[in-house]
């Protein structure tokens, strides 16, 4: 797992700059894309991947419980964040 701090240490070793800087950049592109979001815009990093808000019908249905009785639930209509990879970067990564 790569974590944040990772990202930062990498970035500043590979560019020469000072953690500080590096997070200050990594907090730019994360702000960045969760300003267009709440804007409704999509963010697409060419080649890389895609966030995009998008609504979420109501569902309903019904699951067995331990007991194996049948349980309604329900959930109500909402939004979400898609993310999805490229597919050359998918490629890249998996090798197909």
């Amino acid at each position: 797992m790569i974590t944040k701090s990772d990202l930062r240490d990498l970035i500043a070793e590979e560019k020469g700059i000072t953690k500080k800087l590096a997070d200050e950049y990594i907090e730019t592109v994360f702000n960045g894309i969760e300003e267009a979001l709440k804007k409704d815009d999509k963010v697409q990093i060419q080649g890389v991947i895609t966030f995009e808000v998008k609504d979420t019908k109501e569902r309903s249905g019904t699951l067995k419980n331990a007991k194996d009785e049948l349980v309604p639930w329900s959930k109500e209509a909402g939004r979400k964040v898609s993310v999805k990879l490229s597919k050359s970067f998918t490629k890249e990564i998996v090798g197909e």
